[in-house]
């Protein structure tokens, strides 16, 4: 039995970067310094301190790396990253490493038998996957918070003090959000990487059970079916107006060809 002193200790580390990350041409521009190995959706940057993973939907984890190599990382992948997220933080977890306890991860701790890397790249996909989970949920809360009161003003007075255009502009923008949701929405379930290491699946599914991913997958899903009502709303309230508006045009005219007929 390992005594508390023969337990080696570290952090993991997770951070969301921006919307997408060009893995390829990040494994070519780092490939002398951090000798990259690359996988499915991700790389692994070898360190002398442990390991970084950079995952191509933007999302970076390192295992047991300091400060500063973070902060030479995080300059180096930025260059590469599209859509980036400004206001995202590292987010870390402990853990520790000790052969005779079998992995578990409790109160944002984890206990590991040992830090090879394969399996530290199976337990990062969870990580990785709950930040991402993490920005679609406030995505989401924002887009049905931000236009609560429109229906709140269509209960109250049947109609939504918008113009035509105004509109249009709201429904683009709702779409263009739901579909940045949509097109990622597949990196939710399970990894395509464990079609390739099934033996390694058993530690992705318990960080994906602390994270509670497959309930907030769910509740996600609940929220999009929210969004696309919002949408489907507007759209109503857009085709009335523009009903509503030919509807005065053929009105004019006639008003117009009645004066045109008396006059003569």
């Amino acid at each position: 039995m390992s005594s508390q002193s023969d337990i080696k200790k570290g952090a993991v580390s997770v951070k969301r970067f921006g919307q997408q990350i060009d893995i390829q041409s990040l494994s070519n521009e780092l490939s002398s310094d951090y000798q990259p190995m690359q996988f499915r959706d991700s790389i692994l940057l070898h360190s002398e301190q442990g390991a970084i993973f950079v995952f191509d939907y933007g999302i970076v984890v390192t295992w047991d790396i300091d400060a500063d190599t973070k902060t030479r990382v995080e300059q180096r992948v930025a260059r590469f990253v599209s859509v980036q997220d400004e206001n995202s933080t590292w987010e870390s977890f402990r853990f520790g490493v000790d052969p005779d306890t079998a992995f578990s991860l409790e109160n944002d701790v984890l206990s590991l038998e040992d830090t090879e890397r394969m399996v530290l790249l199976a337990i990062s996909h969870g990580f990785a996957q709950s930040s991402k989970l993490e920005h679609f949920e406030s995505l989401a809360e924002h887009i049905i918070g931000d236009n609560r009161h429109l229906t709140e003003e269509l209960t109250k007075t049947g109609k939504i003090p918008l113009s035509r255009k105004e509109l249009a502009q709201l429904r683009g923008k709702l779409f263009q959000s739901k579909n940045d949701i949509l097109l990622r929405y597949n990196l939710l379930d399970t990894p395509e990487f464990f079609w390739d290491y099934p033996e390694l699946e058993g530690q992705y599914q318990v960080v994906a059970k602390y994270f509670d991913l497959t309930q907030r997958v769910q509740l996600l899903t609940l929220k999009l079916e929210t969004i696309q009502q919002l949408l489907d709303m507007l759209a109503g309230e857009q085709n009335h107006k523009h009903s509503a508006f030919l509807e005065w045009i053929i009105i004019v005219l006639i008003a117009i060809d009645i004066l045109i007929y008396f006059q003569h």
